[in-house]
């Protein structure tokens, strides 16, 4: 609706008040077309949104002529279309956490209305007056859907792993989940199809590695507290190693222990490679047999 005024007095305009646009107004709420697809758990929204079923009869759009307070009209469904960008995503959200118990709450959110619709007068022509679009403010109108939610299965993997929730889970033994069988040199030929002695120094199977011995690190040095680690074995050959197992001790550590040795450069000679080599085990057996001894 447009209001104006202008006051003439000897043929010119003395005063002229701005023309004062009334809107139209669009109330919008969910049809009720149908139970909505279920996602499970840990879905993100716009993951869910992409593969979800809304489409133009998705919306009940009801019209409110400028100054009407008695019944609105229902429009058709090619009356309000997205802007170019928009779609469905971009005027609802999750209304809480889901939850597999209650599923989540799908809602419309009225402030993102205006920027992503758009009033049609026909098929392709636009509406040419002002309009506001508000949610409805029917007692029956439905504002908000509920998504069921499914429960996602519980994997626990190695890192070098892509994993989705809801896959299968693989068939591991406990032992897969030890130092020795996720870091040893049988682990890391299962793992990569090739000995361990035959990865370059650079692949990628070396930051793994460190990876995990630097948890089983960050783990015994919370739990024994010990004076020094030594690291030897078949593995430990490769060398570079040992400053990426540093890095990784001390991101796991994250502070907790503040002692310089596992905290500064110093732990480069808090964990370390056995001085005697491949013969540590050996020789120290026979010194403890010797100290028995005497």
């Amino acid at each position: 609706m447009l209001l104006s005024l202008i006051l003439v007095s000897g043929g010119s305009v003395v005063h002229a008040q701005e023309a004062t646009v009334v809107p139209d107004t669009v109330y919008v709420s969910f049809t009720n077309s149908g139970a909505l697809p279920s996602m499970v758990y840990g879905t993100a929204f716009e993951d869910y949104m992409a593969v979800s079923t809304f489409n133009e009869t998705s919306l009940k759009c009801m019209w409110a002529p400028a100054g009407n307070t008695g019944s609105h009209q229902l429009m058709k469904n090619y009356q309000n279309k997205f802007k170019s960008g928009k779609s469905f995503k971009d005027i609802m959200k999750f209304s809480a956490t889901p939850t597999v118990k209650d599923g989540v709450k799908l809602q419309l959110v009225e402030t993102a209305l205006q920027d992503a619709l758009d009033c049609y007068r026909s098929v392709t022509e636009l509406y040419e007056s002002p309009v506001v679009y508000k949610l409805s403010k029917e007692a029956t109108a439905t504002l908000e859907r509920t998504i069921p939610v499914t429960r996602a299965e519980l994997t626990i993997t190695p890192r070098d792993t892509v994993r989705f929730y809801g896959d299968p889970n693989p068939v591991y033994s406990l032992a897969d989940f030890t130092i020795e069988g996720l870091a040893a040199g049988p682990a890391i030929e299962a793992r990569w199809g090739v000995k361990g002695s035959e990865l370059p120094e650079d692949h990628p199977a070396w930051d793994l590695e460190a990876y995990y011995i630097g948890q089983a690190m960050a783990n015994y040095i919370l739990t024994l507290s010990p004076k020094k680690i030594i690291l030897g074995g078949g593995v430990m050959h490769q060398k570079q190693l040992f400053p990426m197992i540093h890095k990784y001790t001390q991101e796991f550590l994250n502070g907790y222990i503040q002692k310089e040795e596992v905290t500064t450069d110093k732990i480069k000679d808090y964990i370390v490679y056995p001085e005697l080599g491949d013969n540590a085990g050996v020789v120290g057996a026979l010194a403890l047999a010797m100290s028995v001894v005497k």
